[in-house]
């Protein structure tokens, strides 16, 4: 997890279902000061440490704005890091802020959720 509301995160044991760390975004904070996430199928906002697997809180970029891409601006992604002829380019959408004012890409998707590149290898292109 690279962004959340408040900037932290807060790290469970891994799902037993995929082995992976499971992440799950800090909200906000109670008025003791208690990191609060999203527990869906309650419908209520939990204290991260009461739940099973809580391990720690971890810091994380907070966003603070987003700003709309200007047209012609693109993103080259590779889908493997160390092969060249796996590059291939798709269309910015917007830029991410985060609070200390570096600004993520975010590219244009085929489906309705966009969210920044942040692991994979990728370069941005101005327009020509």
């Amino acid at each position: 997890m690279d962004f959340s509301p408040s900037g932290w995160a807060a790290e469970f044991d891994p799902s037993e279902s995929t082995g992976q760390v499971v992440w799950r975004p800090v909200e906000r904070w109670s008025a003791d000061g208690d990191a609060l996430v999203a527990d869906e199928r309650r419908g209520c906002l939990l204290e991260a440490r009461a739940l099973k697997g809580f391990k720690r809180l971890v810091s994380v970029g907070k966003v603070v704005g987003a700003v709309p891409a200007a047209p012609g601006w693109k993103l080259k992604l590779w889908d493997d890091d160390k092969d060249d002829a796996t590059a291939y380019e798709v269309p910015i959408a917007a830029w991410i802020v985060d609070a200390g004012g570096a600004m993520s890409p975010v590219p244009a998707g085929s489906d309705s959720y966009l969210e920044p590149v942040l692991r994979q290898r990728s370069e941005i292109v101005a327009p020509e």
